[in-house]
């Protein structure tokens, strides 16, 4: 169930904390799971993970550009939304599948 925009933040983070495993794009949230030692897939567009990674050993980021992105708003013709959706489920399940393996180990 998606609870985008129905939980607020301490409700989010009692049940970031309760998930097995996170698939997150870049935002605040997965800085949350990353703290509370969840294992994470973290989905990266056109910002960088060099400069605001999760700080997680239990995180993998999947960004397909390389490289700079100048970000501006509306640059959909520019690639600026493209990099997030050329991002596959199978990949992410692909990540995902790795890190509760490891976890299992």
């Amino acid at each position: 169930r998606n609870l985008a925009g129905e939980t607020q933040l301490d409700q989010a983070v009692i049940l970031i904390a309760a998930c097995k495993a996170i698939v997150t794009n870049d935002s605040g949230l997965m800085h949350v799971a990353a703290a509370l030692n969840r294992p994470l897939v973290a989905l990266y567009g056109p910002s960088s993970p060099d400069f605001t990674p999760p700080l997680s050993h239990k995180a993998r980021v999947i960004r397909l550009i390389t490289g700079y992105h100048k970000v501006r708003k509306g640059d959909a013709a520019e690639g600026y939304h493209q990099s997030l959706i050329d991002i596959t489920p199978q990949r992410v399940l692909e990540e995902l599948n790795a890190l509760l393996l490891q976890e299992e180990a």
